[in-house]
């Protein structure tokens, strides 16, 4: 039998937002060693690693025998085993701990402490009894600090730039087509975000050469270079556009502007320009 407990009193906060943290206390009378609270802490983003420690993981004789497994999860999918370093009046293996002694509830003795190296945006801990309990365990109780430290997500953007000759005044539109006066080309800007975290706001722009005239209209947007079909106007208003990208030409000027670029997400712009 599961049983999905509630935070009883407090709660959690990031440290890196908000420093007036409490801690988060959960007390249960189980009725036997197979009953097991789950509380999820939902991180809001993808960071890049967190850690959190649960105090008073301990064990009374004939009473109870704390047992605490915690499991992180990133995008919903991919599950995230932390470290666990145990106290004096607990042990661990794997992702759980096990009290098998007593601890004061002032003492750092029953600390168990959390870490993810590996990017998390979930945390998921199970609180309930381990073998040395007895059939009907007596009340019991952890803490959990309320101050989570985690690492700031980091954005890490590629930007690339291609291009390619797709037609020219003797051969027409060809894949042997040459860069002589007059030939089209495609350009394509290709922008992705190798890191956890999300980057908002980006701006990015490109100056067309002297020997290259914009073709107008030319402009699309898309996950690549090569899927890249939707339709981009040359002003910057696209109000109405649904995608996430506004792209346009002024002066000489391709401008790119991305609202938004997801953690492993990849946009692309191309366009077209002659060759005097």
């Amino acid at each position: 039998m599961s049983e999905h407990g509630s935070l009883l009193s407090g709660n959690f906060c990031l440290s890196r937002v908000n420093s007036q943290c409490k801690s988060t206390s959960k007390g249960i009378d189980f009725a036997n060693r197979s009953q097991i609270a789950v509380t999820t802490i939902a991180l809001g983003e993808i960071v890049d690693g967190a850690q959190l420690t649960i105090f008073d993981v301990d064990y009374a004789l004939n009473d109870f025998a704390d047992f605490v497994r915690v499991t992180g999860t990133r995008d919903g999918s991919t599950t995230v085993i932390p470290v666990l370093t145990n106290g004096v009046s607990n042990y661990v293996i794997g992702n759980a701990a096990y009290g098998d002694a007593g601890s004061a509830e002032t003492s750092a003795n029953g600390n168990v402490i959390v870490t993810f190296d590996e990017p998390i945006d979930s945390i998921e801990i199970e609180y309930g009894n381990h073998s040395m309990a007895p059939a009907d365990p007596d009340g019991q109780a952890i803490q959990m600090a309320g101050q989570i430290s985690v690492c700031t997500p980091v954005a890490d953007l590629q930007v690339t730039k291609s291009s390619m000759v797709i037609s020219d005044p003797v051969l027409g539109q060809n894949a042997s087509a040459f860069a002589i006066p007059g030939a089209r080309l495609r350009y394509c800007i290709l922008v992705e975000n190798s890191c956890s975290a999300t980057a908002t706001q980006l701006a990015l722009s490109d100056v067309i050469p002297a020997s290259l005239v914009y073709a107008p209209g030319t402009m699309k947007s898309g996950a690549d270079c090569t899927s890249a079909a939707e339709p981009e106007d040359d002003d910057a208003s696209d109000g109405g556009e649904t995608d996430t990208v506004t792209a346009s030409y002024a002066a000489g000027e391709v401008t790119m502007a991305i609202s938004s670029l997801a953690s492993t997400q990849t946009m692309a712009v191309t366009f077209e320009a002659d060759l005097n």
